[in-house]
């Protein structure tokens, strides 16, 4: 269903996690019911309180036109944003998603005055990476580190003559000497991204995974 009508699984499964917290203490439906009415009370008198020194919720959207002292961007991951469908899109080429996200990401950026917080995290009842966006960050605020990893790595592709690369295509099967087996799902360049049987998403460069007999095409 979520296929058929365009929406994230991802996230409506967060939505049934969350929903699933609210309740978990309480006996009855109808405790449930009132829980969440008082909630959405809560949150409709968190809507005057803008102008004092109180924590504001807020989408991205909704932020817009608004500023704070100091912002925390929280679930800055893949999937969440840029989302699933937006990371899709660019791998197949099409540009206009990824760049409305780029400009939401902004937006939330902007709204901080004074201090501005940028949050992710590892795992959320799966492994999870950091928002590619925030690498961009960290590349903008120290430019030099980029610099300084891609001339470690030229450095030992000259130390060790370039063996012969494993010929490898998308959804071919493979075997990973730590991760187990898996499945191609992209190749750009030199870079595999492998989805493994145990859950487990990820981006491995093919030349050090040639070179060190890492994989086996099954």
């Amino acid at each position: 269903m979520s296929d058929s009508l365009g929406f994230s699984i991802d996230f409506l499964l967060e939505m049934l996690n969350t929903i699933e917290n609210v309740a978990s203490d309480l006996p009855t439906s109808l405790a449930f019911k009132e829980r969440i009415l008082h909630l959405e009370q809560l949150m409709r008198q968190a809507k005057s309180n803008k102008h004092q020194n109180a924590v504001t919720l807020s989408t991205f959207h909704s932020a817009k036109g608004l500023e704070f002292d100091r912002v925390f961007m929280i679930d800055l991951i893949n999937g969440v944003l840029p989302s699933s469908d937006n990371i899709k899109s660019y791998k197949d080429g099409q540009l206009e998603e990824m760049e409305e996200a780029v400009r939401l990401f902004y937006v939330g950026m902007t709204r901080a005055r004074h201090d501005l917080h940028l949050l992710s995290y590892r795992y959320k009842s799966k492994p999870v990476e950091e928002s590619l966006f925030i690498a961009n960050i960290r590349q903008i605020l120290n430019p030099d580190q980029k610099a300084q990893k891609e001339a470690r790595y030229a450095s030992r592709l000259n130390e060790k003559p370039a063996g012969p690369l494993l010929q490898v295509e998308k959804n071919m099967r493979i075997r990973h000497t730590s991760f187990g087996e898996g499945t191609i799902v992209h190749v750009m360049d030199d870079v595999l991204e492998i989805q493994f049987d145990k859950g487990i998403d990820k981006q491995l460069s093919l030349q050090v995974c040639s070179e060190n007999h890492l994989l086996t095409i099954l």
